[in-house]
């Protein structure tokens, strides 16, 4: 069972419910996976720029039987996802100097339909 640590839960209660998202510094895919199992986002995506945390996320999405509704992508921030394909943005457990510069790097952001949920260290 996944339990989220107080800062993930708190993120998690912020997306919207039936929304597709993606989770910046997925780190292990506690997040998306959580969200997935709950009914709470239709599909995720893990994002990371390290390789080893996609590795830990696709273990976890596997566990759960969650590839068919979720997508690893291995980039600095949102690099390589469109503006259709994500409604809600966690980026969660970084400096705000790199999320600032992540979300200046993704211009689809500036959509008021998009939803941050920015958590900062």
């Amino acid at each position: 069972m996944i339990v989220l640590d107080e800062r993930l839960a708190a993120a998690a209660q912020l997306v919207r419910p039936g929304s597709r998202v993606a989770d910046v510094g997925t780190d292990h895919g506690y997040l998306i996976a959580r969200l997935l199992l709950d009914g709470k986002a239709v599909f995720g995506y893990a994002c990371d720029i390290h390789p080893k945390p996609l590795e830990k996320a696709a273990e976890t999405l596997k566990q759960y039987g969650l590839q068919d509704c979720s997508a690893l992508f291995l980039g600095d921030g949102l690099q390589g996802l469109l503006a259709e394909q994500v409604d809600d943005v966690v980026i969660a457990g970084m400096g705000g100097e790199n999320i600032r510069e992540i979300i200046r790097a993704a211009a689809w952001l500036r959509n008021p339909e998009k939803h941050l949920i920015l958590q900062p260290m």
